[in-house]
């Protein structure tokens, strides 16, 4: 059934107010060595969220919950990400950008 494995990995969940010293980014090195070693495709959602110019406002003021602009800059990311490693046929890209 050609069925892929895609690991994303939520701002929050990688680097939620931790700095490069801090036992979150260890979590998040191990967890990449983890599914680097499996050949997994990673796509940490961190980078699409921290070039935005307010990313508080991809999540709810008083969670870590996204907002629906938080949902939108997921998505772009995440098509971004299977267009660009192949892993989107071609036919959905094209009815996709219609």
């Amino acid at each position: 059934d050609k069925f892929q494995l895609l690991i994303v990995a939520t701002p929050t969940l990688t680097r939620g107010g931790v700095d490069a010293s801090s036992e979150g980014n260890l979590y998040l090195s191990r967890f990449r060595e983890i599914v680097d070693s499996a050949g997994l495709p990673f796509l940490d959602l961190y980078p699409a969220f921290a070039s935005k110019p307010d990313p508080s406002i991809g999540i709810w003021r008083h969670d870590a919950h996204w907002s629906k602009t938080g949902h939108q800059w997921a998505a772009e990311a995440l098509y971004r990400y299977l267009c660009d490693s192949g892993l989107l046929p071609d036919v959905v890209q094209t009815s996709a950008r219609r």
